[in-house]
């Protein structure tokens, strides 16, 4: 019967992977919503602009936060399988067959 593997560094690559799309994210936010408020305080003073800025939501600058909040959850899933996995792992070294 073969040994029971498990790959730990896929754990630690995918946790990284997600941590570095959150950071990218939170760039693009802070980097669009810079964006939006040039556009608004500086860029777009019309009466057209002041109706669109009425309208206008951060909702998409929300969404991302909250995207970020599961990932963020994700990765702590992640971890604690993990650390759950090398326990077994160590464990299993231990027996005697």
């Amino acid at each position: 019967m073969p040994d029971f593997r498990v790959d730990i560094d896929a754990f630690t690559e995918a946790m990284n992977d997600y941590k570095k799309a959150m950071d990218e994210m939170v760039r693009i936010k802070e980097n669009l919503t810079e964006k939006v408020d040039i556009l608004n305080n500086e860029s777009w003073r019309s009466a057209a602009g002041e109706k669109f800025f009425a309208l206008f939501q951060n909702d998409w600058a929300d969404s991302v936060d909250k995207y970020n909040l599961v990932i963020e959850f994700m990765i702590e899933l992640l971890k604690e399988a993990q650390d759950r996995y090398i326990e077994v792992l160590e464990d299993g070294e231990k027996l005697i067959y």
